[in-house]
C-alpha cells in the first residue's frame, strides 16, 4: 500500500473512529471469520496483549463480536458483525474512490509510477 493510499484509508477510517491498527484488524477478522484473539495478533504481527485493546474497541463500536470458546473458555473468538462489514466495505469503497481521484489528478508519467 503506497503512502497516499494509506493516508486516504486513514482519513476514511477516522470518520468511524478507527485508527490504522483497528482498521487492519477489522480487515483480518472479515477475511478469516471466527478467529481467536491470538490468531488476530499473529496476523497483525503484535502480541495478544497488544491486540486486546484493539478488539475491545471494535466490540464496543459494534463492529466485531466476541465469544468465549466452548471447550476452552480461555480462547476468545472474534467475528465481524453486519455493521462491521458494512463499515469496512464503506471504508474500502471510499478509499478506492479517493485513490482514483488522486491518481487522475496526476500527470500521466507520475500516475503510472504511483500504481
Amino acid at each position: 500500500m503506497n503512502t497516499s493510499h494509506l493516508r486516504s484509508c486513514l482519513s476514511v477510517a477516522r470518520f468511524y473512529q478507527l485508527n490504522l491498527t483497528q482498521t487492519e484488524a477489522l480487515c483480518v477478522v472479515s477475511e478469516h471469520r471466527n478467529l481467536t484473539v491470538g490468531s488476530l495478533a499473529s496476523h497483525l504481527g503484535v502480541t495478544t496483549a497488544a491486540i486486546t485493546h484493539v478488539a475491545d474497541t471494535l466490540v464496543r463500536l459494534g463492529f466485531v463480536e466476541r465469544r468465549n470458546g466452548i471447550s476452552d473458555r480461555r480462547h476468545i473468538w472474534l467475528d465481524i458483525t453486519q455493521l462491521g462489514q458494512e463499515v469496512l466495505n464503506n471504508i474500502l469503497r471510499r478509499t478506492a474512490i479517493q485513490t482514483e481521484q488522486v491518481a487522475n489528478a496526476l500527470p500521466q508519467r507520475k500516475a503510472a509510477a504511483a500504481v
